[in-house]
């Protein structure tokens, strides 16, 4: 079928090629509500893994772009998304080039994945939080995860919302912790805005 051919021409060298392909894809997406073709959704993602890197963080945003219109158009795709797509995008949090047009597609997609699912919520968190004790981080890496913690946390209820930033009030008044300190303030702040 034309979808999975179009996507199969992510994997090929020519950049051209894959811009037009995504932007196909995510025309085709928009227009067809491809929900009838579920099976489809999985050729997609495994393609689109590939351009989750900061090689090219223009088709990463092109990408990301196509992955939110899959899950608003069928939503089940979240846990496609989960298997195939969340673990290259853990890998690129690390990324010191993350920025710009890709993290802010990146910040749209993570409340579509989450979707108010409060077990998917709190895994998400948990996974954030344990990324940013890396010491190895980045300023920007940093910033990134802060980012995308705030934008999961504003999912929450809002009992849980209160916790968390309670629980980030409380690391920001025992400032021995180190890393602990610098990442509560850029949360607290992401949260506030």
């Amino acid at each position: 079928d034309g979808i999975t051919l179009f996507a199969s021409f992510l994997r090929k060298s020519n950049r051209t090629l894959r811009h037009s392909s995504l932007l196909l894809l995510y025309a085709l997406a928009r227009t067809l509500r491809m929900n009838t073709f579920p099976e489809v959704y999985t050729t997609l993602f495994h393609e689109l893994s590939i351009l989750v890197s900061d090689s090219d963080l223009h088709l990463c945003h092109l990408s990301f772009l196509l992955m939110s219109v899959c899950i608003l158009v069928y939503p089940a795709n979240a846990t496609l998304f989960k298997e195939i797509l969340y673990p290259k995008i853990r890998v690129l949090l690390k990324s010191p080039l993350l920025q710009g047009n890709a993290l802010d597609a990146l910040l749209e997609l993570f409340p579509l994945f989450v979707g108010g699912n409060e077990g998917t919520i709190d895994e998400i968190l948990r996974d954030l939080l344990a990324q940013s004790n890396d010491a190895s981080l980045g300023k920007q890496s940093s910033i990134s995860i802060a980012k995308c913690y705030a934008v999961v946390t504003t999912q929450c209820s809002p009992p849980k919302q209160k916790q968390i930033i309670e629980g980030f009030l409380k690391d920001i008044q025992n400032p021995r912790q180190g890393w602990g300190f610098i990442l509560s303030l850029l949360c607290l702040g992401e949260i506030g805005r």
